[in-house]
C-alpha cells in the first residue's frame, strides 16, 4: 500500500495538517503518514483534540490508525468507505468542538446518506474557531458550496472545564459547486453580543458598551447590541461582533480572560473587525484556509478575495496538493489578496 508522507514540521506546522490530511484520506480513499507533527511547537505531537479528530475521522469511514494517542509524533491512517449515521463525540476536555467539527464535515457531506453529529467539549477556546464563527460565518460559504448541514449549539464550554455541546445535521451534498466571492457589497449592520456563563452581567454589559463605543468614534453607525447570559458548566465569557455586508457576513470575537479587562478584549475584537473593513476583501483571512478542501473538490474555478494569506493557508494548500490534482494560487490585489482555486479532477 502506497502512503502519502507528509512532513507535520514544514509550513505552519501546527494541528491543522493532521486534520485536512483526515478529511482529504476518508474522501479520496488514500491512505498517510505524518511525521513530526507538531514538532515545532512549545508541546510537540498529537494534544487530546487531534487525537479526537483522528478517532472521529476513523470513526465515520472504518479506517485503521496507528500513532493516535496524546503527544505522539507520528500517525498512520488508512481509511475506510464513508459511512453516514448518528455519532456522538466526547472530547473529555475543553478541546475545541468546532476543529472535530470541521473535519468530519466534508467527509460526512459525500456520503450517502444523512448523518447527526453530538460533540461534546470546549465551544469557545484559544486558537480555534468560535462555535459562533462556525455558524455565522463558516456556515453560511460552505452552503454557497453545497454542504447541506445545520448547526445548533446545545450549551457553551469554555476552558478549562469544557462541558459544552453543539449538534450537527449533515445531508448529502448532490455536488459541490465552485465559489465567486469578490464582491461584499455595503455594510449594512453591525452586531454586538456580549456574553457571560456564570459571571456577572456586568462583564457583558462592559464588552457591548466599549465595542459600541469604540464602532461609534468610527463612524459605525447601524449598530445592534444584546447581552446574553448562560448558566450552564464552568465559567467564561466573550464578545462577538457580526458584520454583516450585502452579500457576505464576517465574524470576530474576544474571550474573556482572568487578568484581562473587557475594554481590552473589546478593542482588540473591534480592531480585527476594521483590519477586515479595510481591506475590501470578502473573506477574512481564517476562513479562506477553511474554504480550500471543499473548493479544491467543487466543479469549476472558484475566486475569493480575502485580506491577507495566513500561514494556515500555505500549509493547507500544501497538504492539499497532497491528495488533489487542485491548482491554488494567490496574487496581491489592492489591499487584499485574490484566490483562486480550480479542482483538476
Amino acid at each position: 500500500m502506497d502512503f502519502i508522507l507528509i512532513d507535520g514540521s514544514e509550513g505552519e506546522g501546527g494541528g491543522q495538517m493532521v486534520r485536512t490530511a483526515l478529511a482529504l484520506s476518508a474522501v479520496t480513499g488514500k491512505p498517510f503518514r505524518i511525521v513530526n507533527i507538531r514538532a515545532n511547537r512549545p508541546n510537540p505531537g498529537l494534544r487530546n483534540q487531534h487525537v479526537q479528530c483522528v478517532i472521529a475521522t476513523q470513526r465515520i469511514c472504518g479506517a485503521q490508525s496507528e500513532g493516535a494517542l496524546k503527544h505522539s509524533r507520528e500517525l498512520s491512517f488508512i481509511p475506510g468507505k464513508i459511512t453516514a449515521g448518528k455519532h456522538v463525540i466526547d472530547i473529555g476536555t475543553a478541546g475545541s468542538t468546532s476543529l472535530v467539527l470541521q473535519t468530519i464535515a466534508l467527509p460526512l457531506s459525500l456520503a450517502d446518506g444523512p448523518s447527526e453529529v453530538t460533540i461534546m467539549g470546549g465551544t469557545h477556546v484559544e486558537w480555534s474557531p468560535v462555535h459562533d464563527y462556525l455558524e455565522l460565518a463558516w456556515l453560511p460559504f460552505m452552503r454557497k458550496i453545497g454542504l447541506d448541514m445545520d448547526l445548533e449549539m446545545v450549551s457553551p464550554g469554555f476552558y478549562p472545564r469544557g462541558g459544552g455541546e453543539v449538534r450537527a445535521r449533515i445531508r448529502p451534498a448532490k455536488e459541490l459547486a465552485a465559489l465567486s466571492a469578490t464582491e461584499r457589497g455595503e455594510l449594512k449592520r453591525v452586531g454586538v453580543l456580549g456574553v457571560v456563563n456564570n459571571l456577572p452581567l456586568e462583564i457583558a454589559e462592559r464588552f457591548v458598551r466599549r465595542a459600541e463605543s469604540q464602532l461609534k468614534s468610527r463612524r459605525v453607525r447601524k449598530i445592534e447590541a444584546h447581552v446574553r447570559v448562560f448558566s450552564c458548566a464552568g465559567a467564561g465569557a466573550y464578545v462577538r461582533l457580526l458584520a454583516e455586508y450585502e452579500n457576505v457576513a464576517a465574524c470576530f470575537s474576544g474571550l474573556g480572560r482572568i487578568g484581562k479587562q473587557a475594554e481590552k478584549i473589546a478593542d482588540e475584537t473591534v480592531e480585527e473587525f476594521f483590519e477586515f473593513h479595510r481591506s475590501g476583501a470578502a473573506v477574512d483571512a481564517h476562513l479562506a484556509d477553511q474554504l480550500l478542501p471543499p473548493l479544491a473538490l467543487a466543479k469549476g474555478e472558484s475566486v475569493f478575495s480575502t485580506p491577507r494569506i495566513s500561514a494556515h493557508f500555505g500549509t493547507n494548500a500544501a497538504v492539499i496538493a497532497k491528495f488533489l490534482p487542485a491548482s491554488i494560487t494567490a496574487v496581491p490585489a489592492g489591499e487584499a489578496t485574490l484566490v483562486t482555486v480550480r479542482a483538476q479532477i
